[in-house]
């Protein structure tokens, strides 16, 4: 009984063995592919200017020459390579925004349209991008093309015909397109972006007002 319990014992020792030689191994394997895929996420904050301009339609009124206003915008990004040379890309941003349009008309009825808005916007920027060079290096230029989902939190709005003020807000959801030039050394980025919003900000009567929007930013790549 002895021995067939000091075999027992044996048994139990090697398959314990075993099973931590298996964990280790498993543990090891998972930890070396976790540290390669960790070289493609890459993750950081950004910082910089954007200018808006308002673009109206042809509606009942004419409109004076475009006039761009400067804001702060700011954010986090998240990128994973997927590929030599392509990666995926998404955001959140905040941009400090403000838009101005004034029309006249012949039609003494409409007389003149006036519109300002000061307002924070969140933008959801979500595209595909391509690495001029083999990903890696100290330096990289890319392009960036994305799909961009707004949301205006409007501040303060001020709408007149006539000389008579207007109620009537921001679109909650406005869609986009954005393009986007981008320079990195080592953790650091500079990324010039345009952006054109592919519906109205807001509508009124058969005007459509659409905006645009250029912007720079300075990245700090975290990981």
């Amino acid at each position: 009984m002895q021995k067939y319990a000091i075999l027992i014992e044996k048994k139990k020792k090697t398959v314990l063995s075993f099973f931590l030689f298996f964990l280790c191994v498993c543990f090891f394997s998972f930890s070396s592919k976790a540290q390669q895929q960790s070289k493609n996420i890459h993750f950081g904050l950004s910082i910089g200017g954007i200018g808006t301009t308002t673009f109206p339609n042809v509606g009942p009124w004419n409109f004076d020459k475009n006039k761009t206003f400067m804001g702060v915008t700011g954010g986090a990004f998240f990128r994973y390579d997927f590929a030599k040379h392509f990666f995926v890309h998404g955001e959140l941003s905040v941009s400090m925004r403000r838009i101005e349009s004034k029309g006249f008309s012949m039609d003494t009825a409409l007389g003149n349209f006036e519109l300002s808005s000061k307002y924070t916007n969140i933008g959801v920027p979500l595209g595909i991008g391509y690495y001029f060079f083999p990903r890696g290096g100290p330096l990289n230029i890319n392009i960036l093309a994305c799909a961009v989902l707004n949301f205006p939190q409007e501040k303060n709005i001020n709408i007149s015909i006539h000389k008579q003020n207007i109620a009537q807000n921001l679109q909650q959801i406005t869609f986009g397109a954005m393009l986007d030039l981008g320079f990195r050394y080592k953790f650091i980025s500079l990324d010039l972006r345009y952006e054109y919003e592919c519906n109205n900000i807001i509508k009124i009567q058969n005007q459509k007002i659409y905006t645009g929007s250029f912007s720079f930013l300075v990245g700090f790549h975290i990981l």
